[in-house]
């Protein structure tokens, strides 16, 4: 248990008399004719830490005189070693990240241990925090797959997945949406929850979605296979896949990226390419922004 930490809100909790024993305060409190309510729960042996409180340590004195305040001077050593571990996991993660993904060829150039150490940080930012099991099954996961192969290990509503080298964050459920239709309301942000997520608008002195073009519906719809686009005027149609692949996004990224139709012809793929017959000077831009598990966009 820490003396100081930081709380998902951003507030501080202190607990500042940590290292004073019970019969200090007692004293303490007495000399100065504090009243106080105990706490009837703390007397509950059916819970582990009271047993351990009122049984076990006491028995450990009689046998080792000294040997709970030994304990607790070895959980302050264990505590120490955690922070000085964390501390050297971020500055190792600063090695091993790319564009907010675990790049496993990066991390090769440190030791067994720290690099470990990086991914469980890495995941613990994540609110991933494995049992040995759990996280020795990621690593024989992700080491043993071929290098083609794409595996997944999940974790409660998240997972990590392999994509060319770099282990990625996201969602364990990946999952199309319907198609659906949306309005466009002066470059707002748009949350779509079918998709669970968002389309972010970005106006932009290249060229982009022109407003004229967005005054009606938007159509979302998800992509069948074989989709093309063309990208400049005059130039040929491209196969979204093989943009997507010139562009190393990973496959459970395209499936749950909506595609914005326009008049009944494809405008747009979101963050990656516009359709050159919507371009026109100062126009729009427009990204897909995937919720984290748990969130939904509205």
């Amino acid at each position: 248990m820490p003396p100081s930490r930081r709380l998902a809100s951003g507030a501080r909790l202190l607990r500042p008399l940590l290292d004073v024993s019970r019969e200090e305060i007692l004293a303490w409190a007495r000399q100065n004719r504090l009243d106080w309510i105990d706490d009837e729960s703390n007397l509950d042996q059916t819970i582990a830490r009271n047993r351990l409180r009122h049984t076990v340590l006491p028995f450990l004195d009689n046998l080792y005189p000294g040997a709970a305040a030994q304990l607790a001077r070895s959980a302050g050593h264990l505590a120490e070693s955690a922070q000085i571990l964390g501390e050297v996991g971020e500055a190792d993660l600063q090695t091993c990240l790319v564009d907010r993904t675990f790049d496993l060829d990066r991390a090769a150039g440190l030791s067994e241990a720290r690099w470990r150490n990086a991914l469980r940080v890495w995941l613990a930012r994540a609110g991933i925090n494995p049992d040995a099991r759990a996280f020795n099954e990621l690593l024989r996961m992700m080491r043993d797959a071929r290098g083609d192969a794409e595996p997944c290990w999940a974790w409660r509503d998240q997972a990590v997945r392999r994509y060319r080298g770099r282990l990625c964050l996201g969602p364990a459920r990946i999952v199309a949406g319907p198609e659906i239709s949306v309005q466009w309301c002066e470059g707002r942000n748009i949350g779509v929850p079918q998709w669970h997520g968002e389309l972010i608008w970005q106006r932009t002195d290249a060229p982009g979605i022109g407003e004229r073009y967005l005054s009606g519906a938007v159509l979302l719809r998800p992509r069948n296979g074989g989709e093309s686009i063309r990208r400049v005027p005059d130039g040929p149609h491209r196969v979204l896949k093989h943009l997507w692949q010139e562009a190393g996004i990973p496959p459970w990224v395209r499936e749950s990226t909506p595609l914005l139709w326009i008049d009944g012809k494809l405008a747009a793929v979101p963050g990656l390419c516009i359709a050159a017959e919507f371009l026109e000077p100062g126009g729009w831009q427009v990204v897909w922004r995937a919720a984290p598990a748990g969130v939904v966009f509205e």
